[in-house]
């Protein structure tokens, strides 16, 4: 396991200074007309202990430069932010009503596809499709899809204070609040459909050459892939309810 301390991140993240700030100057747009929305400072949902948790993997580099993995771009929207000294957890649009009552209703959550209770830790099994190249707070943004299932463990988590120790195949390690831990989970051979442009044109005789597309040359191969779960700690936090996401949008661009 590697453990990163990154108290020092603030990026996609919202301090309650910008944040009353940011509110009080979206109330005044909408009092003259600008923007016709009420800006809320939010609701306390309580105390809560926090953690991300994503799997995720790194895909080798192929021999062909021109070749490609079969990756879908899709991204996940951001449905939280927390304040720099990682006290205070905002939970914005699109957060469902179930993660509001889930957060009310348990001393601990954890947020991987969806907010759940941290005693329920992470399930595991064969996935279709897996993350790669994560974005913010774990945010999904593309997708691996071999022709092969991905094995991923499930995962348990004890509690000692703010530390916590998850535990599971090739999972071991206890995680400071503040900081993040990356767990290796062991490599597996999946078949893939890799794909490239070649220089030959498609045949179209009604179409003039200049605008005729290449074709696109399919193969499949065998790749060792290592997948990772990644795992950031917050320790406790006071959630808030701040669904308002203009709100919070205007707040992370204040000065």
């Amino acid at each position: 396991m590697t453990q990163n301390n990154d108290s020092q991140d603030t990026s996609g993240r919202i301090d309650r200074r910008k944040f009353l700030k940011a509110a009080g100057a979206t109330a005044a747009m909408g009092a003259a007309g600008v923007v016709p929305v009420e800006a809320k400072p939010g609701t306390s949902l309580g105390p809560t202990h926090f953690v991300e948790a994503a799997f995720e993997v790194e895909l080798p580099a192929l021999d062909d430069p021109r070749a490609s993995y079969p990756v879908m771009h899709f991204e996940t929207p951001l449905d939280r932010t927390v304040s720099p000294d990682g006290e205070q957890l905002f939970l914005t649009k699109p957060a469902p009503e179930s993660a509001i009552e889930t957060i009310k209703q348990n001393e601990g959550v954890v947020r991987a596809q969806q907010f759940h209770p941290l005693s329920d830790g992470l399930g595991g099994g064969k996935v279709n499709k897996i993350p790669t190249n994560l974005l913010e707070h774990y945010r999904r943004g593309y997708f691996f899809e071999p022709e092969d299932a991905i094995e991923v463990p499930s995962v348990e988590f004890e509690r000692n204070g703010n530390v916590i120790s998850p535990s599971g195949k090739n999972v071991s390690g206890t995680i400071n609040p503040g900081s993040e831990g990356t767990f290796e989970l062991g490599s597996q051979d999946v078949s893939v459909e890799l794909r490239k442009s070649t220089d030959d044109l498609v045949e179209n005789p009604d179409v003039p050459e200049k605008y005729r597309a290449t074709k696109t040359e399919r193969w499949t191969e065998t790749v060792r892939i290592t997948p990772k779960l990644r795992i950031r700690n917050y320790g406790q936090v006071t959630a808030i309810d701040a669904t308002d996401k203009l709100v919070v949008e205007q707040a992370q661009r204040s000065d």
